[in-house]
C-alpha cells in the first residue's frame, strides 16, 4: 500500500505540470486541483495511520488489561514490555 500516495503524487505533478490534451479546464484551476490532490494525498494518509495506530494501540491495551484482570494483578504501564524502557 505504500505505492499509492507515490502515484497519487506523480499524478498530481503531472497534471501540475502540464494538462492532459482535450480537456477544456482553466490551468488555474487544475494547478488548484493538482495541488489539492498532492497535499490532500498526504493528509490522508497521515490520517490513515493515525487511525490505524490508535486502533491497534486500543486493541494491544485491553488485551493487556483482559489478561491481568484474569491473573488478578492491578494494571501498571510499568509492566507493558513496550513502555517499560519510557517510563521512569
Amino acid at each position: 500500500m505504500a505505492h499509492l500516495p507515490a502515484a497519487h503524487g506523480v499524478l498530481a505533478k503531472t497534471l501540475y505540470a502540464a494538462p492532459p490534451p482535450g480537456l477544456d479546464v482553466a490551468v488555474a484551476g487544475l494547478r488548484i486541483g493538482a495541488r489539492v490532490m498532492y497535499y490532500g494525498g498526504d493528509l490522508v494518509a497521515l490520517a490513515t495511520a493515525a487511525v490505524v495506530g490508535v486502533g491497534w494501540y486500543a486493541v494491544r491495551g485491553r488485551a493487556l488489561r483482559a489478561a491481568r484482570r484474569r491473573r488478578g494483578e492491578a494494571f501498571d504501564p510499568r509492566n507493558i514490555p513496550h513502555c517499560a524502557q519510557n517510563i521512569g
